[in-house]
């Protein structure tokens, strides 16, 4: 029975074992998986390399490959589960801390009204919670509210406020009667014990003589009464 021989080593001897081989001679290098034949000047490979994947089974196992599914894709439970951000609304710091939160994941606290983003685990250390700077402006409400606001005359306590011209203003209740309570200066019809000032010694034809005018010019005494249009 021939023998065959076959010389094997690692790639890095190829060329010293080169100047000892003969044409013909089967070549196995070690480290790459070839097998070649010498033709007198080079190894010629007989089983061209597949690739790593070729030595390697199919499965879940570490080094192992994974097989596609008819559908072209990879089992959805072989691949990790893709972080999500949640955002959680908490009252306070206690609340934030006991969050089972993952990295990424937001705390917005109402008692601060600030907001908060876990850089790294565990959610129990607040270190490990970065709060998110928001950019400051001079108004951050108005009125008691925030957002798009439109406010109107209750909102700000005018519901009793009518936007009329001046000269379409209507007095008040009070003041009304207050000025049907005024004599009209056409006629007035007047009562009670009137007064007016008493004219002096100069006063024209028009002036009101007052009884103090009369008495003062001697028509009547200090004592002097008038009742019913009668002198005593």
């Amino acid at each position: 029975m021939a023998t065959i021989q076959v010389k094997r080593g690692p790639s890095a001897n190829l060329s010293a074992a080169m100047e000892t081989l003969k044409a013909g001679e089967l070549v196995f290098l070690t480290d790459t998986g070839i097998l070649g034949v010498y033709d007198g000047s080079k190894v010629i490979p007989v089983n061209p390399k597949l690739g790593t994947a070729a030595d390697k089974d199919v499965g879940t196992s570490a080094g192992d490959v994974v097989e596609v599914g008819t559908d072209g894709k990879i089992n959805a439970g072989l691949l990790p589960a893709i972080a999500i951000t949640t955002p959680y609304a908490v009252e306070d710091e206690a609340g934030m801390l006991a969050l089972d939160a993952q990295t990424g994941d937001i705390a917005i606290r109402s008692d601060i009204s600030k907001t908060y983003i876990l850089r790294q685990s565990p959610a129990s250390e607040l270190d490990n919670w970065l709060e998110l700077l928001t950019p400051t402006d001079a108004v951050s409400s108005v009125n008691g509210q925030t957002g798009v606001v439109t406010l109107d005359k209750d909102d700000l306590g005018l519901d009793n406020v009518d936007n009329t011209a001046d000269m379409d203003k209507p007095v008040s209740t009070a003041t009304q009667v207050a000025l049907d309570a005024k004599a009209p200066l056409e006629s007035p019809a007047l009562t009670g014990e009137p007064t007016a000032p008493t004219p002096g010694d100069g006063a024209g034809d028009d002036a009101i003589a007052t009884t103090g005018y009369v008495k003062a010019r001697g028509y009547l005494t200090a004592d002097s009464v008038i009742d019913g249009g009668q002198r005593d």
